[in-house]
């Protein structure tokens, strides 16, 4: 998209899974059931993904990895998903690295954090 090539693809940055079932249960909107299991989710339960604890963990391991990459190239690009940009955010906020000067949600949101280095 920028003609250059990524300094760094992790599965760490992969958004946050929604947890499913293996069983049938009534139609409904697929739009609605993601809202449903990322309630679900955000309550603790898991189903077949990676719980909130270890989803959060790893979004302050990534934090730790764009500090860094912050610290060297001074200017980061992260092309983020849903709440994985949020959690990421969360993560900065928390190790006092960043202030978030710009605010978006929805489709095509994006944030704008400035790093205090």
């Amino acid at each position: 998209m920028f003609n250059k090539e990524p300094n760094l693809s992790s599965q760490i940055f992969n958004e946050a899974q929604l947890p499913y079932s293996d069983r049938r249960f009534f139609k409904l909107p697929a739009e609605v059931w993601a809202a449903i299991f990322r309630v679900v989710w955000l309550v603790g339960l898991r189903g077949n993904s990676k719980s909130l604890a270890e989803t959060k963990h790893s979004t302050d391991l990534g934090a730790n990895i764009l500090i860094e990459f912050a610290t060297e190239n001074k200017t980061v690009l992260l092309v983020e998903h849903g709440i994985i940009n949020h959690l990421i955010a969360k993560a900065l906020f928390k190790k006092r690295s960043s202030n978030k000067r710009k605010r978006g949600y929805g489709n095509l949101a994006y944030n704008i954090l400035e790093m205090n280095l």
